[in-house]
């Protein structure tokens, strides 16, 4: 995952689709918008993701990012 910005303004959160179609996510960090997501980076350097991220493309996961971990939602 890679975090774009710096410490006091962070814009994106980009990374590879876990669910195998391969797509590149990119996920808006900037709260003044709507949506948006947080990502917090814990002591060793692994990321988590706020909310749950949702492909509405071919792949159709659903998924949070925990600890650098990917947690699959049930489906619904």
């Amino acid at each position: 995952m890679l975090v774009v910005g710096d410490d006091k303004y962070q814009k994106w959160a980009c990374f590879r689709c876990p669910g195998g179609c391969g797509e590149n996510i990119l996920l808006p960090l900037n709260k003044t918008q709507r949506p948006c997501w947080a990502v917090f980076i814990d002591w060793l350097g692994r990321p988590t993701i706020h909310p749950s991220v949702r492909q509405l493309n071919e792949c159709r996961c659903h998924f949070w990012i925990r600890q650098g971990c990917v947690d699959w939602c049930p489906d619904d």
